[in-house]
């Protein structure tokens, strides 16, 4: 005759198992999920400033990349506010309209009033809603990209535009992201 079977023991071992499974799979959506997570609690009750709203419309942003530049808080400055928000040129050796602090810490743009300058605003709100986009790549998108851009400047022709991305790598990389034609036209014409 067989032993009986304990189903006290067993009760308890499949509540345990389904307790781990279950906190196994809660801890995987978590892991797998972390930036919708984040993005959902920074954007929780963040309602974007007319002008923030307005420059993502101007510039055709997807709805991917409209959160993006949402969950970094985006702020249109005046120049007091702007050069304590960005010291240094946010570490960039251009002219620098915006500046983007990582992780989701801001994007931050300065209020450009001169109708010369019309358009400069939008060009640079896309300009650091993509590096907030580069930030969330992984590891070998972004060397994919790295890739491309590199090869890109490597194609370069034009001494005065050479002249412009004589930077070190990481910032050629940043410069071209943007997109290399508005960029490229946008600092000759602020130079």
């Amino acid at each position: 005759m067989p032993a009986p079977v304990d189903r006290k023991y067993h009760r308890h071992t499949n509540k345990a198992l389904f307790t781990l499974g279950l906190t196994l799979a809660l801890a995987a959506i978590i892991v797998t999920q972390r930036q919708a997570i984040y993005d959902y609690f920074r954007l929780y009750n963040y309602q974007p400033p007319a002008n923030v709203v307005a420059l993502a419309s101007s510039t055709s942003m997807t709805s991917q990349a409209k959160r993006s530049f949402y969950v970094n808080h985006p702020a249109v400055q005046s120049k007091e506010a702007f050069n304590s928000s960005c010291p240094d040129n946010g570490g960039e050796q251009t002219n620098v309209l915006g500046c983007y602090k990582p992780k989701q810490l801001g994007i931050y743009l300065y209020n450009v009033a001169d109708p010369q300058l019309d358009g400069v605003q939008q060009v640079t709100a896309a300009h650091e809603m993509l590096h907030s986009m580069y930030d969330r790549l992984s590891k070998g998108d972004r060397e994919q990209i790295d890739k491309l851009l590199l090869d890109y400047y490597s194609q370069l022709k034009d001494q005065r535009l050479l002249d412009i991305f004589r930077l070190r790598p990481e910032e050629k990389i940043a410069a071209l992201s943007f997109g290399a034609r508005t960029k490229l036209s946008l600092l000759i014409a602020l130079c």
